[in-house]
């Protein structure tokens, strides 16, 4: 719920890894199974470096714009310094995609999601896993937002 209001790159960023930390924990309760240990072994190393693509991302916007943390104030920054067409903004914008591409995994970086599923045994951690990608869904469409309104803000440039 934090994730859906959240409008500054903390929150952002927090509670996206709070639901992370408990189905880390949810994945690996069975200690004695080997492919459980596989399972949660590959979901956390997975989770910490899009976590850490993430952060890199975020850090690049952060500097990007200023200092500023609130996202409409991000953007505005941006516009009003005309840095929305930077080179720092692309690869911010690159590595936060990679980033939260790595949390939901879609086409290219899935290899590993079949594997903690598979190893992962009870119904209520595989819902719960399910739960924590439709949350990360949510801050997808919050940061498509900034994509959307930069890229309306170059097209109305470029007519001038």
């Amino acid at each position: 719920m934090f994730l859906c209001g959240a409008n500054d790159l903390i929150t952002i960023f927090v509670a996206p890894e709070c639901f992370s930390l408990c189905s880390y924990l949810l994945s690996g309760y069975t200690k004695k199974d080997v492919r459980s240990n596989e399972a949660t072994t590959k979901y956390l190393l997975m989770g910490g470096a899009s976590s850490s693509i993430l952060v890199h991302g975020f850090s690049w916007l952060y500097g990007s714009s200023g200092g500023e943390i609130e996202l409409q104030e991000i953007v505005n920054g941006l516009i009003n310094t005309q840095m929305y067409n930077s080179p720092g903004i692309s690869i911010a914008l690159i590595f936060i995609t990679v980033g939260i591409g790595f949390k939901l995994s879609p086409a290219p970086s899935h290899q590993w999601t079949p594997d903690v599923y598979e190893g992962v045994r009870d119904y209520e951690c595989k819902t719960s896993i399910q739960k924590i990608s439709l949350h990360n869904n949510s801050l997808f469409i919050t940061l498509l937002y900034i994509y959307i309104y930069i890229y309306i803000v170059q097209l109305d440039t470029s007519k001038d």
